[in-house]
């Protein structure tokens, strides 16, 4: 009987491989992690610009606002293409509907990310009503 105390190679290398695989699994929680946190940013960056120029539209008043645009494509006057960095290309696609009804003006505003993350393309409608005074 063999009375020596320690770890064998065997035992070693099978807790070295346990640890490689808890290591792994950790590491590619980090990953998800920040594609994710991107995601969340994009998010929020497009409904602040929705709601950005939401409230430049209402602020313009019924009076102040012509019927027209579309939200499937850039309609000269009804588009822009803003960037939060100054120096980088377009980020965004910022389009907007103006419908007069009569007595109100029904304003919808899309913003639509320009690039996709996981494969996901970021983008957020509102909608609100300038009435008629």
């Amino acid at each position: 009987m063999n009375s020596e105390r320690g770890f064998s190679l065997l035992e070693t290398m099978l807790a070295l491989l346990i640890m490689l695989m808890i290591l792994l699994s950790v590491a590619q929680l980090f990953g998800m992690s920040i594609a994710v946190n991107h995601a969340a940013d994009d998010i929020t960056q497009v409904t602040s610009l929705a709601s950005e120029m939401m409230e430049q539209l209402k602020f313009r008043g019924y009076d102040g606002l012509t019927a027209g645009g579309s939200l499937a494509a850039d309609t000269s006057g009804y588009f822009d293409t803003p960037s939060l960095d100054a120096d980088a290309a377009a980020e965004f696609t910022r389009r907007w509907l103006l419908t007069d009804n009569g007595d109100h003006m029904r304003i919808d505003v899309r913003v639509i990310a320009a690039a996709e993350s996981q494969g996901v393309i970021k983008e957020t409608t509102v909608t609100s009503i300038v009435a008629d005074r």
